[in-house]
């Protein structure tokens, strides 16, 4: 019973880890824009809920897009003109 308790304690914190989306980036400039990005748009999902504060699965595929579209360099006007078009003004905090 021990023992099993003993691997359940070093496996946690791995396991729970999985769940954090990890992007990267080419410069220090694009981390800051990606999470400025996800800090201020909205999980289509979720009540009031921005990007990068839920853990929908469509915010989570949300993060994934805006971190690509960061590293091909698209503006973040470009970014939010996509998820407009997509997700309507809902996906910003300030339509």
């Amino acid at each position: 019973m021990r023992h099993l308790l003993l691997v359940l304690l070093c496996l946690g914190p791995l396991v729970a880890g999985a769940a954090i989306d990890l992007q990267e980036f080419n410069t220090p400039a694009q981390e800051a824009r990606y999470h400025a990005l996800i800090d201020e748009l909205r999980c289509p999902k979720c009540l009031n809920t921005n990007l990068s504060g839920s853990d929908s699965p469509i915010s989570a595929d949300l993060r994934r897009t805006v971190a690509r579209m960061v590293r091909e360099g698209r503006s973040d006007e470009e970014i939010r003109g996509y998820l407009l078009e997509r997700y309507g003004d809902f996906i910003l905090y300030r339509p």
